[in-house]
């Protein structure tokens, strides 16, 4: 079976236990999806992709069921990603670690700006930690700094001196090999830099190239079916997993017009003229 998305992404919280200054927030009501309705979901979008994200909002490592979660994706056969402030790898961490589903953890290490739950050496040996088991596991672990200035100079950001220094302890620098997003740690280690990015920008230039529902699709906590994992306002709504046909979703009048306007370079709805992200990363 060919996928129809390089990756879906499941938003199973838009509950979160910080409060950064690069994210956007939201004022949906705040709420955990339960197994039911995930068991749906997921069902649903492994008749188009493999690969499984769970977040869109929100911290996925909160989630009372999450190791339920990682259960059924294993079933479905998904390769699932999670992104994380990294403030519960210590709890969550074996949890992450001893499910075959697991194929990668994203840790945004640039949130600690707003950790005021553990010391700067508490939540950054529990991230590293982690990091090398996941190394010695054979599972993709990626450490990002996406604070960057817009003049690029990647690793100016707060705290981010202490950060390079300690991980240049914990992962021998000699070993370091440079890539075009920052550096190779170990195998399967990577520390990543970008540019920090405004989730809206004031602009009205259609002129956009975007991956949404070309590569991604996206689902709210609500089953709000969204054309990207950038709407996490669920401005673009195209249907409800929960009760609608996917495939009807996707291949509805709007949602392939706003593919083919993508792929010519044409936003097609006002909400995608004022992305941050992909006038920051993909243009």
């Amino acid at each position: 079976m060919k996928d129809t998305f390089n990756k879906a992404y499941l938003e199973i919280t838009n509950i979160c236990n910080l409060s950064c200054s690069f994210c956007k927030g939201t004022d949906r009501e705040k709420c955990f999806m339960s197994e039911e309705n995930f068991k749906i979901a997921a069902t649903k979008l492994r008749s188009l992709t493999s690969y499984l994200y769970l977040h869109i909002l929100g911290e996925p490592t909160l989630h009372p069921s999450l190791s339920r979660f990682l259960e059924i994706c294993g079933e479905l056969d998904f390769k699932v990603i999670i992104t994380t402030n990294g403030t519960l790898l210590p709890k969550v961490g074996e949890t992450l670690l001893s499910s075959p589903a697991l194929h990668k953890v994203n840790i945004s290490l640039h949130a600690l700006e707003a950790n005021e739950r553990l010391s700067f050496d508490e939540y950054l040996d529990g991230c590293t930690d982690f990091a090398g088991r996941m190394s010695e596991k054979g599972k993709i672990c990626v450490l990002r700094l996406w604070n960057g200035d817009s003049d690029g100079k990647y690793g100016s950001g707060k705290l981010n001196e202490g950060i390079l220094s300690r991980l240049s302890q914990k992962f021998d620098r000699s070993l370091w090999t440079e890539n075009t997003k920052g550096y190779r740690l170990s195998d399967k280690l990577f520390l990543e830099f970008a540019e920090r990015f405004e989730w809206r920008e004031e602009s009205d230039d259609d002129s956009v190239r975007c991956y949404g529902l070309r590569d991604q699709i996206g689902v709210l906590v609500d089953g709000t079916v969204v054309p990207c994992c950038i709407d996490c306002d669920g401005a673009i709504p195209l249907g409800n997993i929960f009760t609608d046909d996917i495939k009807q979703i996707i291949n509805s009048p709007f949602a392939k017009t706003m593919a083919e306007g993508f792929r010519c370079g044409k936003a097609v709805h006002p909400y995608c003229k004022k992305c941050g992200f992909v006038r920051k990363r993909l243009q």
